[in-house]
């Protein structure tokens, strides 16, 4: 062979060796880009999938949380509908018992009277007190229900006391 042709040779040997380091440093370069890009895909999908299972949490926990609120709302509406059931007769046989009581204390003599129909004056102020709280009772919402309720309970004692007290002091059972 003569130096032309192993100029030639070597020429297109140095050529075929350098496109092969490029197409093999392109590959890698292209293999990286596809690594990269495979890295952010999962990167963005783990980010969407976490977001989604966040949002999708929160929304459970709405609804739960929503579940307890209605919960709690029929518990207390269910104390409320008990207190006022059950409330309601006693009112109106403490309301038959006053009227007796009136009764009963326009038969008294002249020295117990005016003390007897202090006593009723005083029931039935007591009374209209229970019944106002009886009608706030039975508009009450959740946020007031307890205090109202025991309001209410310690104003009926009240008037119950009264009744008891009048009624033995003067004699106006029934």
């Amino acid at each position: 062979m003569n130096i032309w042709t192993n100029k030639t040779a070597s020429l297109l040997a140095a050529t075929g060796l350098g496109l092969a380091v490029l197409i093999a440093g392109g590959c890698e370069k292209k293999q990286s880009e596809s690594i990269s890009d495979a890295v952010k895909k999962t990167t963005s999908d783990a980010a969407k999938a976490t977001e989604t299972a966040a949002k999708d949490a929160v929304d459970a926990t709405k609804e739960a949380a929503e579940k307890v609120e209605d919960k709690v709302a029929d518990a207390w509406k269910d104390a409320q509908k008990q207190l006022v059931d059950g409330a309601q007769p006693k009112l109106d046989a403490l309301n038959a018992q006053i009227e007796t009581m009136k009764q009963k204390v326009a038969g008294l003599g002249a020295e117990t009277k005016p003390a007897a129909q202090g006593a009723v004056a005083e029931i039935e102020k007591q009374y209209d007190t229970v019944a106002a709280q009886f009608t706030k009772l039975k508009n009450a919402t959740s946020d007031n229900f307890n205090a109202m309720g025991t309001e209410f309970g310690n104003q009926l004692d009240k008037l119950i006391a009264l009744v008891k007290d009048a009624s033995t002091k003067f004699g106006l059972g029934a």
